[in-house]
């Protein structure tokens, strides 16, 4: 139980830095007010969501289960 605590911080904080930075990417791409850049966003979006693989991706990293810890 010991090597558990102990190897906590080393092993957590990467995956909530990746959680933090890629929450704040997701606001950001929603909040953009320029109409041209708005435009892009949502025909990108159109355009992935037509995309088996994106999809699942996607749903795979909102998920988390991509979140991976080392052994």
């Amino acid at each position: 139980a010991i090597r558990i605590l102990a190897s906590y911080h080393e092993e957590r904080s990467p995956v909530a830095e990746q959680v933090i930075r890629e929450s704040g990417e997701l606001i950001r791409a929603t909040m953009i007010s320029n109409p041209l850049a708005r435009l892009v966003r949502n025909n990108a979006v159109w355009l992935a969501g037509r995309s088996k693989k994106v999809l699942t991706k996607m749903s795979v990293g909102f998920s988390g289960l991509a979140i991976q810890y080392p052994s």
